[in-house]
């Protein structure tokens, strides 16, 4: 009975719009927080970029690599729903630090070149990647003043992108020049510098973050309680939803652009390949603009509807794209939905964890990144299912839908 109303105590308390006091030293916790994501990152692309060799080394269909995938996404939602309280008993920097540690131990698990290894590695790699949403924001939201969150979240964010394309850019020439174990070894390496940086700023950092980034873990029921609770809050069902649309539009064009422009738009493998890279470049700038934007008073809460009205806006040329188009029009319009159809994750976050009850920041991020990692996961699913019912023009429109449908719930979020 103490702990129910020690729980509804807590998130009775005020949001957390105050924010962290200003200071120039918000910029080493970001720094900490942007290496993480982009080396926890590269770990998580380095099976699928390295998916051909590694499955033919294991003797398995290179169709396995999907099964792999999926471990991942599993490890990072276990994380999502069971993590919060680690790191709010030992405090943001160390989460990350454990974060690193475990994806790299995972990368060398492959090695074995067992199945039931590799599956066991990704599901490692997912806990490891799983540990940025909270313990970054809880970072974040600690050292960041308010006028610059959505900023930080979203320059945090755009790591992801970019670990992206590091780990398609560079582990491929690793492995054509060396063999694939060396690709592994060397984004294993990165997690471990990564966790270094970490180790080496953290002191510093928690002077700058002071007592928010380590305070007492509720046990396993209340955890559950509190995560129930904050479900009962309408705001964060809000931006669940938003979250889950506008990764079912993004994970959809992740999973299926290249194929869609080799297929229907008859593009070489290699060319689609290059319009792939070009378009998860393009978010990174989106990102850090969208961040800049929702930081400016004008825009801040008006940025989410407008996001996803905009996504809808760039996907529907891809929609009516023939074989017959120009290489110019087919470039300028991936461009510009990499742009805009993947840059609205900082800026999510930020206001998830301005929505958060005090000292419920990390709850918080891990509820709503479950959302978003379950469009990124079933997302996929049902564009496959269209397409195989009706045809990609057909399931195009339905993501542009599903980024209205956004617009709509975000307006009142």
């Amino acid at each position: 009975m103490n702990r129910a109303l020690g729980v509804s105590a807590s998130l009775s308390r005020p949001m957390r719009n105050a924010g962290a006091r200003p200071s120039a030293d918000w910029r080493r916790p970001l720094s900490i927080a942007l290496s993480v994501q982009v080396a926890t990152s590269v770990m998580d692309m380095a099976v699928p970029v390295l998916g051909p060799a590694i499955t033919a080394s294991a003797g398995v269909p290179a169709s396995y690599v999907g099964y792999y995938a999926s471990a991942a996404a599993a490890g990072a939602i276990l994380f999502y729903l069971c993590g919060a309280g680690l790191v709010r008993r030992i405090g943001p920097e160390r989460t990350l630090q454990i974060g690193c540690l475990v994806s790299a131990a995972g990368l060398l698990l492959l090695l074995s070149q067992q199945w039931w290894l590799m599956l066991a590695a990704g599901l490692m790699v997912g806990l490891g990647f799983g540990t940025n949403a909270p313990a970054s924001g809880l970072l974040l939201q600690g050292a960041v003043p308010q006028r610059r969150r959505r900023l930080a979240f979203s320059v945090k964010q755009a790591g992801a992108p970019f670990g992206a394309l590091l780990a398609g850019l560079g582990l491929p020439f690793l492995a054509a020049a060396f063999t694939w174990q060396v690709a592994l070894l060397a984004a294993a390496t990165l997690g471990v510098v990564a966790l270094v940086c970490v180790a080496l700023s953290a002191p510093r950092t928690s002077r700058i973050v002071g007592s928010q980034g380590r305070t007492e873990a509720p046990a396993g029921g209340l955890a559950w309680q509190v995560f129930l609770a904050l479900l009962r809050r309408d705001p964060l069902r809000r931006l669940i939803a938003v979250g889950a649309l506008l990764a079912f539009v993004q994970g959809s064009l992740n999973a299926f652009l290249v194929t869609y422009l080799v297929t229907e738009l008859d593009l070489s493998f290699i060319f689609a390949g290059g319009l792939y890279a070009a378009f998860q470049a393009a978010s990174i700038p989106g990102r850090i603009l969208c961040g800049w934007l929702g930081d400016r008073q004008s825009f801040q809460v008006n940025l989410l509807p407008v996001l996803g009205l905009a996504s809808a806006t760039a996907v529907v040329p891809l929609a009516f794209l023939t074989a017959g188009a120009s290489v110019l029009a087919i470039v300028s319009i991936v461009l510009a939905a990499g742009f805009v159809a993947g840059s609205w994750n900082g800026v999510l976050l930020a206001e998830a964890a301005e929505a958060a009850p005090e000292d419920r920041v990390a709850e918080v991020q891990n509820v709503v990144a479950i959302g978003i990692f379950g469009g990124f996961l079933l997302g996929p699913l049902a564009f496959a299912v269209v397409v195989s019912a009706a045809d990609y023009q057909i399931a195009l429109i339905v993501l542009a839908i599903g980024a209205v449908l956004s617009a709509i719930v975000a307006k009142w979020a």
